[in-house]
């Protein structure tokens, strides 16, 4: 992508597949990235397809890193959250309390 690309911001549910977590990337949100990494170049298909991966920063509660948007189906992307993220986003803390 280039350096002028835009940011995007939105608030997710943290999902846990097994041992993966993961976040479900808005429709809108997915939408402008594939067409922004379809327009950049990056991707050598036609602008109407799809591409398969997306490389992405993601940032959560200030820590970031780099990661991949994979699809989800319907034209929707998932990022999934490595262990830098998970921990930033605590998604490993029990969401119970305890006495």
């Amino acid at each position: 992508m280039t350096s002028k690309s835009k940011n995007y911001k939105f608030l997710a549910k943290i999902y846990k597949i097994w041992m993966m977590r993961h976040v479900d990337v808005p429709g809108e949100v997915s939408a402008a990235l594939a067409k922004a990494y379809v327009g950049s170049g990056a991707d050598q298909r036609s602008a109407a397809s799809r591409p398969k991966y997306i490389p992405a920063v993601a940032i959560v509660n200030g820590r970031s890193a780099r990661a991949t948007l994979v699809p989800a189906g319907a034209g929707r992307y998932r990022l999934q959250l490595n262990t830098a993220l998970r921990k930033a986003a605590q998604a490993d803390e029990p969401t119970w309390a305890t006495s």
